[in-house]
C-alpha cells in the first residue's frame, strides 16, 4: 500500500540539481533563421497514421515542422546525419538541456553539437517553468562529467552516478 510522507510538500518543493549548465551554450540565430525560413518553400509532406510511423529527410539548413492534425497525440522523434549514422539525436543531452522554443536538440558523443533548433512552438506559452522544465517530455539519461565539461568549458565536475561507479569499483 502506498504511504505518503507526512513531508510530501517539503519533499515536492525541493528545487532539483540542474547538471549542465546552459548559460555558456550558444544561441541560435533566430533573426537569421526567420529570413531564411521567409524564403522556404514547402516540397513535401509527410501524413503518418496514429500508432504507425514514417521517415523523411531534411536536409542541413532546411526546416521541417511537426504538428498534429487529428488531435493531441504522443510522438516520437528521432534523427541522424544522413552522412554520418553514427551521429544521433541524443535525447539524455537535449533533455538536460530543455526544449522549447529556439532551444535545440543535441547529438549525441563525440560530436555533441546542434542537430535542428525548435524554431516555432505552438506550446511556446508554457515556456520554462521555475524547475527549469517544459512541457515536452524527452527521455533522459544520466549527467556525466564529460558532457559538464563540454558544455561548461571548464572542468570536468564528478557527479552522482560517476561517484557510485567508483564506489562499485
Amino acid at each position: 500500500m502506498l504511504e505518503i510522507p507526512e513531508d510530501d510538500a517539503a519533499r515536492q518543493a525541493v528545487k532539483p540539481v540542474i547538471c549542465y549548465p546552459v548559460e555558456s551554450l550558444p544561441k541560435p540565430n533566430i533573426a537569421a533563421l526567420k529570413t531564411f525560413r521567409q524564403l522556404d518553400v514547402k516540397s513535401d509532406e509527410v501524413i503518418v497514421a496514429p500508432r504507425d510511423a514514417s521517415c523523411f529527410n531534411a536536409l542541413a539548413g532546411s526546416f521541417f515542422r511537426i504538428f498534429s492534425i487529428e488531435g493531441a497525440q504522443v510522438g516520437d522523434l528521432n534523427l541522424w546525419n544522413d552522412q554520418n549514422l553514427h551521429e544521433r539525436f541524443c535525447s539524455g543531452k537535449t533533455r538536460a538541456l530543455h526544449l522549447t522554443q529556439e532551444e535545440r536538440m543535441w547529438s549525441c558523443f563525440p560530436c555533441l553539437r546542434p542537430m535542428a533548433t525548435v524554431f516555432e512552438d505552438t506550446l511556446a506559452w508554457y515556456g520554462i517553468d521555475a524547475y527549469k522544465d517544459s512541457v515536452y517530455a524527452v527521455i533522459g539519461t544520466r549527467c556525466d562529467p564529460y558532457t559538464h565539461g563540454l558544455l561548461s568549458g571548464g572542468e570536468a565536475t564528478p557527479m552522482l552516478s560517476f561517484q557510485l561507479n567508483l564506489g562499485f569499483g
